[in-house]
């Protein structure tokens, strides 16, 4: 009798926070459609995308296997955290040399979830006005913390003591 149920394999996205000074594991998931009477192995590799080997996350390589009768496995990638605002980044899982089933989906996206914050505050200023001309006024927009990301803050003036079109 020949076996016309030939089990497919994938491998599952994952998404997750980056953290700040920990190490996160992310867990990928390697699937079949159907369990099978033998292993199943695949090769695996990392590969960079926004996210780089060595500054985000840890490079891996080797073989995955589901074992006969199971229907998923799991390839971990060490993620590290950090403090700065940035945007999300990237990197892949790529499966290949598939033995005992067909390659259904052979890679997977890591998402590295920016997770930090930043809080902008504008510091006080004053300027003695002088007799005539004018003199400018430089108020300071300060970040909480550093961002590899430019940062744009809409502003306007409001009167107080000053009338605007009068003192400033």
């Amino acid at each position: 009798i020949g076996n016309d149920d030939a089990a497919g394999v994938s491998i599952v996205d994952v998404r997750l926070a980056e953290g700040n000074t920990s190490l996160t594991n992310f867990v990928f998931t390697v699937t079949t459609s159907n369990p099978t009477l033998t292993d199943i192995t695949a090769d695996f590799t990392t590969g960079d995308g926004t996210a780089r080997t060595g500054e985000d996350y840890i490079a891996r390589s080797g073989t995955v296997t589901i074992p006969a009768g199971q229907t998923s496995a799991s390839i971990t990638v060490t993620v590290g955290g950090d403090s700065l605002v940035e945007p999300d980044e990237t990197f892949s899982v790529t499966l290949s040399q598939v033995v005992g089933a067909n390659l259904v989906d052979a890679q997977a996206v890591g998402t590295i979830v920016n997770d930090d914050t930043v809080a902008l505050s504008i510091a006080d200023a004053s300027v003695t006005e002088g007799d005539s001309g004018t003199t400018t006024l430089t108020f300071t927009v300060t970040s909480s913390s550093p961002s590899t990301v430019a940062m744009t803050v809409d502003y306007t003036t409001a009167d107080g003591t000053a009338t605007g079109g009068v003192d400033y």
